[in-house]
């Protein structure tokens, strides 16, 4: 027996073999170091290795835990997970950016034509319009948590892992429920104070907006990762989800703070090459906070989850 991987060995009769871990599913090989019949879920990234010999080498193993993780390290490992996976992570970018977009801009220029005929289809197609949008960001985020999540932990990223995360979207859109609602009518209340034009409620407004910058700030870093735990644990429920964003922030949002400044200023550094520069910065800022949420879950009291692969 030896620890490094050789040239990944076909099982003799790949028909009749199956995985010894997933008795079900058909072996695509044996691992390189034990012998074991495996399936394509267990190799993982190495392609020669079972889950247990990639366990005992320390293969795909995320190399910072809650309490040994600094930026720089963060910032160096999304570069190199960048590199490995460009075209997947470009590809997500233009994905989570441009569809709601044009989905929007489609339903608004419909609702445009229907203006002359009827007021009321006109609303429903603005309708129609901010609820795509609303849907697809959140959809196309989730799947693009998944693959960030994957690219950090170095393993293969695919279409149906994108899927995958995707399909969280129900309890994803419960927490938008839940936090969004609250937000959306206190700053519509601010607005309206603004809007009135009495010079009192102004003021009285803008004082309450900075007041609330602090906790929006302290509350917004908390729950943070929520949508990240969903697509991470299948098992999870919305509001789970949210209690254990809570507890993995808890202590650490000064460094997350530092973090997430950071990615932010990575992400708007694209945008002064003309956009382009976007397609790099914005999956490395968003591997960087992905990789805070990985950090600070290692060695946390949370369970960690079983991979499901969605090749």
């Amino acid at each position: 027996m030896h620890d490094s991987p050789n040239a990944f060995a076909r099982p003799p009769q790949a028909d009749q073999a199956f995985c010894v871990v997933h008795t079900q599913t058909p072996a695509t090989g044996t691992c390189s170091r034990c012998g074991s019949y495996a399936c394509g879920d267990c190799t993982g990234t190495s392609g020669t290795l079972c889950g247990a010999c990639r366990e005992r080498l320390g293969i795909d193993r995320f190399p910072f835990s809650r309490d040994a993780w600094e930026v720089g390290g963060l910032v160096s490992h999304a570069w190199s997970a960048f590199k490995r996976d460009a075209g997947e992570l470009i590809v997500m970018t233009l994905a989570v950016v441009l569809i709601p977009v044009i989905g929007g801009i489609v339903l608004q220029m419909l609702g445009a034509f229907a203006v002359g005929s009827s007021k009321v289809m006109a609303g429903v197609f603005g309708a129609l319009a901010m609820a795509f949008q609303t849907v697809a960001s959140v959809g196309l985020t989730l799947g693009a948590n998944r693959l960030l999540i994957d690219a950090n932990q170095g393993r293969p990223l695919s279409l149906g892992s994108f899927f995958l995360g995707m399909r969280r979207i129900g309890p994803a859109l419960l927490q938008y429920v839940v936090i969004g609602a609250p937000v959306m009518v206190a700053v519509g209340c601010l607005i309206g104070m603004v809007a009135g034009g009495n010079d009192t409620l102004t003021v009285v407004a803008l004082v309450l907006g900075l007041l609330l910058i602090i906790p929006g700030v302290y509350v917004g870093l908390g729950l943070s990762f929520m949508q990240l735990e969903l697509v991470n644990d299948p098992s999870c429920g919305a509001l789970e989800a949210m209690r254990r964003s809570w507890a993995l922030a808890s202590d650490k949002r000064m460094s997350m703070f530092g973090a997430f400044l950071v990615a932010g200023v990575v992400m708007m550094a694209g945008c002064f090459l003309c956009g382009v520069g976007a397609l790099v910065s914005y999956p490395v800022g968003m591997l960087v906070m992905a990789g805070v949420y990985l950090a600070l879950r290692n060695g946390s009291w949370i369970t960690e989850p079983k991979f499901t692969s969605g090749s």
